[in-house]
C-alpha cells in the first residue's frame, strides 16, 4: 500500500481503539502517534492504495508503507513490527536473606559468599539489609516477579516495597526458602494457583499461577522453578525435576499447550557448558523456546542466549524466561556483568534479575 498526500481525514475510533491493543516499533524506536495511524491504515487496507492521509495536525504525509499480515512491513526504508500489547515479567534469584530462622544479620547462604569475597566491607554486600533496595529497585516497572531463594521475610518486603501481590509461595521442603510469583493488580488478576513439591529425592518445589490479563482477557499460566545447583554431574537431575514439575502443571492445566505460557527462573544448567542440555534439547518438548535466543536477533536488544546471568564462583547463564507459542519477545534485558563478583554495589544477588517484554 503507498500512501499520498492529498485529502485530509482525521483519526478514526477505529485507529484508537486499534492503538491501544497493540504497539508500533519502526525499527528499534516506538513510533510516534502520525507514523502509527500511517501503519493502522497499511495494516487495515491491505492489497489497495490509500491516495489521502492526514495526521492529527492536518498535515499532509506521503510515504510507502507496506504491512504483511503477520505484523511485519516497512514504513519507507526502515522495518516496522507491530505487536499486540503483552506484559512484562522478571525472574530473579535474590539470594537467601533476611530476618528469619534466628540468623544473626546473616543467612547461611550470605555468610558463605562472604568467606570468598576480599575486602574489609565484604560482608556488607552479602547482608539483606544493605542490598534489598537494589533487588526492589531491578524489579520495578514490572508487571509479575518470579523470585528464587526468597524467603518469608524477603517476599514480605518485596511485596510492599513494589505495591505487587503475591499470587503464590512455597519453601523448599525442609528449607527456609523457596519460590514465589508476585503480580501487579493493575495488570492481572489471580484465576488459578499450584503449588508443589518436585518428588524423586530432591526438595525443590514449583510455583505457578494462571493469572488474567486485565486489558486483553487472556490467561497467562507462570511456571516459577529452581533447579538443582551444581556442574555436569547434576545435569539429569534438573532434566528429571524439569519433566517432573511440567508433569505436575500439565495435569492441573489438563493440557500445557491450550496455554499462553512462561516458565521461568534459575535452572542451574549453564546454556554456555558443553554438558548443558536441558533448555536446548529438553525445553523444546514441551512447545517452549528460550526467549534470550529469540531477543538476541531484535534491534537495540540487551542480552542474547550466552549473556551471563550469574557471577560469583564463575560468569555463568543460570536464569531462563521459557515461552510457549502464543507468546512474542519485545525485548529483554539483564544488568551488566561488572568487573567484582556480585553481589556488590551496583548487584543485589549473585544473580542477575532477568526482564522480559512480551506480546500476545
Amino acid at each position: 500500500i503507498t500512501i499520498y498526500p492529498g485529502i485530509v481525514k482525521k483519526p478514526e475510533e477505529e485507529f484508537r481503539g486499534w492503538l491501544s491493543e497493540n504497539s508500533i516499533y519502526i525499527d528499534d524506536r516506538v513510533a510516534t502517534l502520525d507514523q502509527s495511524l500511517l501503519v493502522h491504515h497499511a495494516v487495515v487496507n491491505q492489497g489497495s492504495v490509500v491516495r489521502a492521509q492526514i495526521d492529527g495536525d492536518g498535515l499532509a504525509w506521503g510515504v510507502h508503507v507496506e504491512m504483511g499480515g503477520d505484523g511485519t512491513g516497512s514504513y519507507g526504508k526502515r522495518g516496522v513490527r507491530v505487536f499486540r500489547k503483552g506484559f512484562s515479567v522478571t525472574t530473579y534469584n535474590i539470594l537467601t536473606g533476611g530476618a528469619s530462622q534466628g540468623w544473626n544479620g546473616t543467612s547461611p547462604y550470605e555468610s558463605e559468599l562472604a568467606y570468598y569475597l576480599q575486602g574489609p566491607d565484604r560482608k556488607q554486600h552479602t547482608i539483606w539489609k544493605n542490598r534489598r533496595h537494589l533487588v526492589a529497585n531491578a524489579l520495578m516497572g514490572s508487571d509479575v516477579a518470579m523470585l528464587n531463594e526468597a524467603t518469608d521475610s524477603q517476599v514480605d518486603f518485596i511485596s510492599d516495597t513494589t505495591s505487587m501481590d503475591v499470587a503464590c509461595y512455597k519453601k523448599k521442603r525442609g528449607e527456609y526458602d523457596g519460590s514465589a510469583i508476585l503480580y501487579d493488580r493493575n495488570v492481572f488478576t489471580v484465576v488459578d494457583t499450584l503449588t508443589k513439591y518436585i518428588k524423586g529425592g530432591t526438595n525443590g518445589v514449583v510455583v505457578a499461577a494462571m493469572l488474567g490479563h486485565v486489558t486483553s482477557g487472556v490467561h497467562v499460566v507462570f511456571v516459577g522453578l529452581h533447579l538443582k545447583a551444581g556442574y555436569a554431574e547434576h545435569e539429569q537431575t534438573r532434566i528429571l525435576q524439569f519433566r517432573t514439575a511440567m508433569a505436575l502443571v500439565g495435569s492441573w492445566l489438563d493440557g500445557v499447550s491450550d496455554y499462553s505460557m512462561v516458565v521461568a527462573g534459575d535452572l542451574n544448567s549453564d546454556y554456555k557448558a558443553s554438558h548443558a542440555s536441558l533448555v536446548a534439547d529438553v525445553v523444546p518438548e514441551f512447545g517452549l523456546r528460550n526467549a534470550a535466543t529469540e531477543a538476541g536477533g531484535l534491534p537495540g536488544s540487551g542480552m542474547n542466549e550466552y549473556t551471563p546471568t550469574y557471577n560469583f564462583h564463575h560468569a555463568s547463564v543460570f536464569d531462563y524466561v521459557l515461552l510457549s507459542e502464543q507468546l512474542y519477545v519485545r525485548s529483554m534485558t539483564t544488568e551488566p556483568i561488572g568487573s567484582h563478583r556480585s553481589p556488590n554495589d551496583t548487584h543485589g544477588s549473585d544473580h542477575f534479575p532477568v526482564t522480559c517484554s512480551v506480546s500476545f
